[in-house]
């Protein structure tokens, strides 16, 4: 099993949609892995 740090940034683009298309995208590929996936937030 994975293990990630979870940052801020990263779930403000969830709550808020704004950002580059690119980061957009980078955020749903990290909810996507939410089910398999241990997240620490600092």
């Amino acid at each position: 099993m994975l293990s990630l740090i979870l940052d801020n940034l990263v779930a403000m683009r969830w709550c808020f949609k704004d950002g580059s298309d690119s980061d957009s995208l980078y955020a749903d590929k990290v909810l996507d892995r939410l089910a398999d996936t241990v997240f620490l937030v600092p």
